[in-house]
């Protein structure tokens, strides 16, 4: 139905109603009467009568719109000054065309003071030129797109602010904006990274204090402990040869057989708590030691591949890059149940970059009883107090590949 139609429709029923209300209001005429014709004043009478009420119907029913009209202006009027969040409408010059009362109350500013004036003159100097930029940019695309300002408060205080800018279509590339505060937010933020800064050099505090008492711990077991037993060894041996072969030298050999693998075990804790290669050799020397032991003890197959032999590098990184080789070796023995590891040390005069690849069932199968988290979460805090990027890769039953990219000092 078109809307002629629409109209016709509404003006019959207006029309029914209008003649049923006079009915309804005039007296019953003569049945007499009735069979008499109507003269033609009593006609146009009537028929004024019945444009009478449907004016007044009409006029009802505008009034009716009227008050839902005001109510819905006043809900809107409502909505808009008091929205947690200033709304804004700029024009193609970029001035300020309307502005609610958040809005106001955001910049410091009465609404006249605001009205009719231009936007970037709001916006902190450091911050104006991209301000620009955006408004330009806006003007020319439709969609919505997000800005951070620092703006300037009437009262002279900055007011860290969020930009959500829109241009609707139809609007003759005005802009609405809506602005809010983050200020909170951004201080939240800060003091949030301040606090994981703290966390991270009181990390790094721990780690090279254990990595010290490791070392001293190690030096006492390999200095006094080994020394120790090794001259208990050597007496031994010389009581061996002062006895008689028909005395109780039989239960020597045991005796001796015992103490030998105290100083192996002395010498095995040693090298784990502080491996005196990495002292005395560097770190490629130390690497390719601990692989080579890691291949013999549990039987998996272990490729290494390095670049330089005597590349120098720092006390602090070495240690870190040859903890970081160890926990990737122990997760693929432990969890991963790898039969092959391929370890990729790289030296340049930018970077030292470390890879560890193995062909284990992968991450998400390892980290179902959640101990791997630990072993990777150690490995993300070394690299990262050393400026570093860490990158884990893993596929169901395809393995585990990670990456460390470190940049060199200096």
């Amino acid at each position: 139905m078109n809307p002629s139609d629409d109209k016709k429709q509404h003006y019959l029923r207006l029309r029914a109603e209008a003649e049923q209300h006079i009915d309804d209001t005039q007296h019953v005429r003569d049945p007499l009467a009735a069979e008499t014709p109507m003269p033609a004043l009593d006609d146009l009478l009537h028929e004024l009568q019945v444009h009478q009420v449907e004016l007044e119907m009409q006029n009802e029913a505008l009034r009716q719109t009227q008050s839902a009209l005001e109510a819905s202006r006043d809900r809107y009027v409502d909505l808009y000054e008091f929205a947690p969040v200033g709304y804004l409408t700029l024009s193609t010059e970029g001035l300020i065309e309307e502005i609610n009362l958040s809005a106001t109350l955001l910049l410091g500013k009465e609404r006249k003071e605001l009205l009719h004036r231009g936007f970037r003159t709001l916006v902190a100097a450091k911050d104006q030129d991209r301000w620009l930029r955006h408004f330009l940019s806006m003007k020319e695309d439709r969609g919505h797109c997000t800005i951070e300002l620092t703006m300037q408060r009437g009262d002279g205080a900055l007011l860290e602010a969020r930009l959500d800018c829109l241009r609707a279509p139809g609007e003759a590339r005005r802009v609405r904006v809506a602005l809010s505060d983050v200020g909170e937010r951004k201080r939240s933020e800060e003091l949030l990274e301040q606090s994981r800064a703290e966390i991270r050099k009181l990390h790094e505090f721990g780690q090279q204090q254990r990595e010290e008492d490791r070392r001293l711990i190690a030096r006492e077991l390999h200095d006094d402990l080994g020394h120790r037993l090794t001259a208990i060894s050597m007496d031994i041996e010389r009581l061996e040869a002062k006895l008689l072969p028909t005395e109780a030298k039989a239960g020597l050999p045991a005796i001796l057989g015992q103490v030998y693998q105290v100083v192996d075990a002395v010498r095995r804790i040693s090298e784990d708590l502080r491996p005196g290669m990495l002292d005395a050799l560097g770190l490629p020397a130390a690497v390719e030691s601990h692989v080579n032991s890691f291949a013999a003890r549990t039987g998996i197959t272990c490729e290494l591949a390095m670049s330089h032999d005597d590349f120098p590098v720092d006390g602090n990184i070495a240690i870190n890059i040859f903890r970081i080789v160890q926990e990737a070796l122990n997760n693929a023995m432990k969890y991963a149940k790898a039969s092959k590891v391929v370890v990729t040390l790289q030296f340049s005069a930018q970077e030292i970059s470390l890879m560890v690849e193995d062909d284990g069932i992968g991450l998400a199968e390892q980290g179902k009883d959640g101990r791997i988290g630990f072993g990777l979460l150690g490995m993300r805090e070394r690299v990262t107090s050393l400026n570093g990027q860490l990158s884990i890769a893993s596929e169901p039953g395809h393995g585990v590949r990670i990456e460390v990219v470190i940049p060199t000092p200096g």
